[in-house]
């Protein structure tokens, strides 16, 4: 391979590592009032996708929560959910069955 096709490879990587992972998304329950749902994670999910999978997780979860963080796998991660109580103490955090694809 010559220098231009280095130059070019070293190109790509340097704008793909640049590329900032996703932001975190935040939507409100619909099924459960006060309770703010946070999502990140790579393949970002859409509001509704990110609303429904915090809900099945909430049916099941302390009852205290009014703020839930899911994080879809990114790599070789699992994916979890934080559950926080009002004052922002970390209620339970857990391994999470992730959403379908």
């Amino acid at each position: 391979m010559g220098v231009r096709g280095l130059a070019v490879i070293g190109a790509l990587v340097l704008v793909a590592c640049s590329v900032p992972p996703p932001q975190p998304m935040t939507v409100e329950s619909g099924r459960f009032p006060g309770v703010t749902i946070e999502c990140g994670g790579d393949p970002g999910l859409t509001e509704d996708e990110c609303q429904a999978w915090a809900e099945q997780l909430l049916a099941s979860g302390p009852s205290e929560t009014t703020k839930l963080v899911l994080t879809y796998p990114t790599g070789n991660s699992r994916c979890a959910a934080d559950h926080f109580s009002a004052n922002g103490r970390m209620l339970m955090t857990a391994a999470a069955r992730c959403p379908a694809p």
